[in-house]
């Protein structure tokens, strides 16, 4: 985007689909995602996001095309040493920085609500919810 102070943004509300199209098109320069890293392994939010094979619909919608970052993310997703692909991602997080290109937003609570008469309701770590052994009580 150009510099220019007199530039106005306006925000456009679109259907998800429409969304989802538009951004995996490049038609934005700004966007708002959820994401969730539901693996609890860093790979599967940094290859999906930041990896330049996966630009536009695979998930990398700021569309960063970065021969070192591909690499670290390959170096750090083939690694079996926890020790390596932690060093690894710390290099990655400070090479990212320089792009500034997602911005995390961490809420570290998640509310779940239920009647009493649920029972056997589990949510995992990742914040799934377990439904093969819940019940309602009459």
């Amino acid at each position: 985007m150009e510099d220019n102070p007199g530039r106005v943004a306006s925000v456009i509300s679109s259907l998800s689909c429409t969304h989802i199209s538009r951004t995996s098109a490049g038609e934005h320069e700004l966007a708002c995602f959820g994401w969730t890293t539901s693996s609890g392994d860093a790979d599967y939010t940094y290859y999906s996001l930041e990896h330049s094979s996966q630009q536009g619909a695979p998930g990398n919608r700021s569309f960063i095309s970065d021969p070192e970052v591909d690499q670290l993310i390959e170096d750090a997703r083939s690694s079996s040493d926890e020790a390596t692909r932690k060093e690894l991602y710390q290099k990655l997080a400070i090479k990212l920085a320089e792009y500034n290109n997602n911005m995390p937003i961490l809420y570290t609570a998640v509310n779940v609500g239920a009647s009493k008469n649920v029972e056997g309701f589990v949510m995992d770590v990742n914040e799934y919810h377990h439904l093969e052994n819940v019940r309602v009580a009459q």
